[in-house]
């Protein structure tokens, strides 16, 4: 009794309380920043042993809606929302609220859509940063111009020097004519690859006319690529000697379309100059297309978002500038507006947007030019992304190997089993069988196939056992006996 009371006045163990239950759903999550904005929700969450479920739409709209859907049936509190398409974002944010859970809005504001809040990067001042630089560059080209400090061609020294010692070593044998033709290209291709970028545009304005300017907009419908291209365009009609020779959308910020738009521009101007891109993944369309033409040193690229590929180009010198939206900071303004809601808080904004009928409480995030000589601002930012992406593959050669060998197991099991049926059909047609034909008085006949050999046959008729013994011609003959009649047929 004792024993029992004091078991029944102990404390239970208290557990550990499981965290808010948030979902993501993405419009790609190879999009720029979203590795980073995956990584720091998911370390946030940790911490407050928050239940995140990620959804990837992988740029399609109709694999959004399927995605919100699910994460109704996960009963999840709030939704941090990253739209494919704006045209079906009041439609997503409609269910959601229907079943009471909590949206934030990630960089783009579905149009005339009462979303709980908005955590995005400050589009207007990444399309300024963008032709900011561009405009420094022109600026620097025409002062170094007019003071004549400016090296428009590579330095015909040290080509010269190539081309003379292999013209004295090509006296001696034809390897050293080879090896003197190939130190005048490697001299030549040195130059190219140390021209700044004010000497680039500095091209421009010497071969004459404006600088011609290239704007390869995200999808229209998208408030993020509205708010981008009415900041550069805007900016660009500021700024003497600059023409803006095509600035074109691109649905779903679709990377390929931006590629072929590119072809288009350089068939018709084989002399652009710049190209400012609403993101990375389109620079990088544009980088692609230049360095198959060989122009990626002679024309001005600027994208925004700051993607690995985009950084890695950069620092290579394939790419000139980025504009850094922070996705780090985007991330964990989004988490923590989604713990706060769920767990029944208000959301601590910092301003409000009109957004049709309704006002949208805000965060806006400040973004950052990035350059060649500040590229060190995104190294750890690039390593942690580096290690993530090593990690999976390390996970999916994993699992393909593990694949690998359940298909070989069972590829094995269904040879065994083969092996084994083939081996019991050879069994079965080595074993002897027999046919019975068996006849009655009133005339009707029936076949019976049995295995093996017949050593004997009994009858009954009246309650009488009749029996006789085989031999080996009937047993072969089939049944078939002249048994003198009174054996019985």
């Amino acid at each position: 009794m004792t024993t029992a009371c004091g078991g029944a006045n102990k404390k239970p163990t208290p557990q550990q309380q499981q965290g808010p239950k948030i979902g993501v759903s993405v419009a790609d999550i190879q999009r720029n920043g979203n590795q980073t904005i995956k990584q720091i929700i998911n370390e946030s969450g940790k911490q407050d042993k928050a239940k995140i479920t990620w959804m990837d739409a992988k740029g399609d709209p109709t694999q959004q809606q399927k995605d919100i859907q699910k994460l109704i049936e996960e009963k999840v509190k709030v939704v941090i929302l990253q739209v494919t398409d704006a045209s079906i974002g009041p439609e997503l944010v409609r269910l959601l609220t229907q079943n009471n859970i909590k949206v934030i809005a990630l960089e783009t504001l579905p149009e005339n859509t009462p979303v709980d809040g908005y955590i995005t990067s400050d589009h207007s001042r990444t399309g300024s940063l963008q032709v900011r630089y561009l405009e420094t560059l022109l600026q620097q080209a025409q002062q170094q111009l007019k003071q004549g400090e400016v090296l428009l061609t590579p330095q015909p020294s040290q080509q010269q020097q190539g081309q003379q010692q292999g013209q004295q070593q090509g006296q001696q044998s034809p390897q050293g004519e080879q090896q003197g033709q190939q130190g005048g290209q490697q001299g030549q291709q040195q130059q190219q690859l140390i021209i700044p970028d004010e000497q680039q545009i500095a091209m421009g304005i010497q071969d004459g006319g404006p600088i011609k300017v290239v704007v390869l907009e995200g999808d229209s419908n998208d408030q993020m690529a509205q708010g981008i291209t009415a900041a550069v365009n805007t900016a660009l009609q500021s700024i003497e000697n600059i023409d803006v020779v095509l600035s074109q959308p691109h649905p779903r910020w679709d990377a390929n379309i931006a590629k072929m738009t590119m072809q288009q521009v350089l068939a018709q101007n084989s002399d652009i100059d710049a190209v400012l891109a609403n993101d990375s993944n389109l620079a990088m369309a544009a980088v692609e297309v230049l360095k198959q033409m060989g122009m990626e040193r002679r024309v001005v690229t600027v994208g925004a978002g700051a993607d690995p590929k985009a950084v890695k180009a950069l620092t290579s010198g394939e790419h000139d500038a980025e504009v850094d939206n922070r996705p780090d900071m985007l991330a964990g303004l989004a988490y923590q507006a989604a713990k706060d809601l769920a767990e029944g808080k208000p959301f601590d904004y910092d301003t409000r947007i009109n957004n049709g009928d309704y006002t949208v409480p805000t965060k806006i995030v400040p973004p950052r030019l990035i350059q060649q000589e500040n590229a060190y601002l995104l190294e750890d930012r690039m390593k942690e992304q580096q290690g993530q992406q090593q990690q999976q593959g390390q996970q999916q050669q994993g699992q393909q190997q593990q694949g690998q060998q359940q298909q070989g197991q069972q590829q094995q099991g269904q040879q065994g089993q083969q092996g084994q049926q083939q081996s019991g059909q050879q069994q079965g047609q080595g074993q002897q069988k027999t046919t019975l034909k068996i006849t009655t008085k009133e005339g009707e006949t029936v076949e019976v196939q049995i295995d093996g050999e017949v050593q004997t046959i009994e009858s009954q008729a009246g309650g009488q056992q009749q029996q006789e013994q085989q031999g080996q011609q009937g047993q072969q003959g089939g049944g078939q006996q002249q048994g003198g009649g009174q054996g019985g047929q």
